[in-house]
């Protein structure tokens, strides 16, 4: 096979400009790329007037809080907090172990997320709810179950829910009709009960 000089390329001085002028031809294709991308950037590192950046978002609070063991004692036929005594992670260190509430130091609209197994050691459950309470009224009713006369159901739900950075805070409440002894199941794997959230928008 022969292999044949292209055409552009001359002799002598003359290869020189060839070359020059052949880059010269590919920079027109490229730098108009090259800008493009730069605005790109530009435009995605300027967010628009009172809007925090993509960065500062990620960085807000999330937790994840489970109950590691039972909650006994709970009341029948009202909504009753449970408290998760053990922590997956809590970045912002908003979450309390002690009162089971998420107090976020962050203003934003926040994705939270709860599941309660409740259980009982007489009689059978009707029905069982979850809700999240809000500064310590109920807020959003997440589950409402008929519970077919067991003694083990497993309520969950999640929610959009807007939080004002300081002293705003949050709770998941679960009522059970038709048992007694009942308690919120826990177990160390963090399946059974377990509470979590996190910023999804800064406000």
């Amino acid at each position: 096979m022969k292999l044949e000089r292209d055409p552009r390329l001359v002799d002598g001085k003359g290869l020189f400009a060839s070359v020059v002028e052949y880059g010269r031809r590919i920079a027109q294709v490229v730098n108009p790329f090259d800008d493009s991308i730069a605005a790109l950037n530009a435009a995605i590192g300027t967010p628009r007037a009172g809007a925090a950046s993509i960065t500062a978002t990620l960085d807000g609070p999330a937790f994840s809080a489970y109950l590691a063991s039972a909650q006994t004692g709970v009341t029948a036929g009202a909504y009753v907090q449970a408290v998760f005594g053990s922590e997956e992670f809590d970045t912002g260190s908003c979450y309390s172990t002690s009162n089971g509430r998420f107090q976020p130091t962050v203003a934003g609209y926040y994705q939270i997320n709860a599941s309660i197994t409740a259980i009982c050691s007489g009689g059978a459950f009707t029905n069982v709810q979850l809700a999240l309470y809000k500064n310590g009224s109920a807020f959003k009713r997440l589950d409402v179950s008929l519970a077919s006369n067991s003694t083990t159901w497993q309520a969950s739900g999640c929610a959009l829910i807007a939080l004002n950075g300081s002293s705003d805070y949050v709770d998941a409440r679960c009522f059970t009709g038709g048992g007694t002894g009942v308690s919120f199941d826990g177990d160390a794997g963090a399946t059974k009960s377990h509470f979590s959230g996190h910023l999804a928008r800064r406000a």
